[in-house]
């Protein structure tokens, strides 16, 4: 079973999320905001990391450039979310080499799509 670390300083959101995609099969963690998802990364080695950018603390792009700047995670996958509609900060998420970009609001279709294309399904 895949492990997904989600991000997000929202609970709601979060647990949304993490309904979602365990009933999709995955295995699923979860952090509050960048500095705890940093350090879970590192401990838990997830086969995906679902990061919101909007967050308090470490935010989430730099959250991402943490990930792609490490040799121990830069080849992680990283899906983006935000209800930020900004163009300059989806172009700063591909610069960094983010592996996509989910837009709130969301559904359990949009997961299943993107999570089939970066990890091929939960198993």
């Amino acid at each position: 079973m895949k492990t997904i670390l989600i991000i997000d300083d929202e609970p709601l959101v979060r647990l949304l999320i993490k309904k979602d995609l365990e009933k999709q099969g995955y295995h699923i963690e979860t952090a509050s905001d960048g500095e705890e998802g940093w350090d879970k990364i590192l401990e838990i080695q997830p086969e995906l990391v679902i990061t919101d950018l909007n967050m308090p603390g470490l935010y989430g792009l730099e959250l991402l450039e943490r990930i792609r700047n490490d040799d121990r995670t830069k080849t992680v996958p990283v899906l983006c979310v935000t209800s930020d509609s900004n163009i300059d900060t989806k172009q700063r998420a591909v610069l960094l080499k983010a592996t996509g970009w989910v837009q709130k609001p969301f559904n359990s279709q949009t997961w299943s799509t993107a999570l089939n294309q970066i990890l091929g399904g939960p198993d």
